[in-house]
């Protein structure tokens, strides 16, 4: 079985805890998803409403089909429809607001 649903390696913790039978430690929260039922019972819906991750003055995240990127969001501010540009060619940022906006409400 193949997913096409993006995931991020931060899974691997929990979903490897749950696969053993392990707990995770619950002194501190640990934002990830366990995908085990994903792989067991065949759920195909997105485990995540989004995921995003941030390095320094850049953020991005991805939800379904779409992806926001921004660095310095006074300077740049890019989004994709991935399903129909995988390389991030054309930038929409300006013609979908509504994809915009419902992106930037997970940063």
């Amino acid at each position: 079985m193949i997913k096409r649903t993006p995931v991020t390696h931060k899974e691997v913790f929990s979903t490897g805890s749950a696969a053993a039978n392990v707990s995770v430690p619950n002194y501190r929260e640990i934002d990830v998803v366990d995908l085990m039922p994903c792989i067991n019972f065949g759920i195909s819906e997105d485990p995540h409403g989004a995921i995003s991750w941030r390095k320094g003055t850049f953020w991005a995240v991805r939800s379904g089909d779409w992806k926001l990127q921004l660095g310095d969001p006074e300077v740049t501010t890019f989004l994709f429809n991935l399903m129909l540009d995988a390389t991030e060619q054309n930038n929409l940022s300006v013609s979908e607001p509504r994809e915009l906006d419902r992106l930037e409400r997970w940063i």
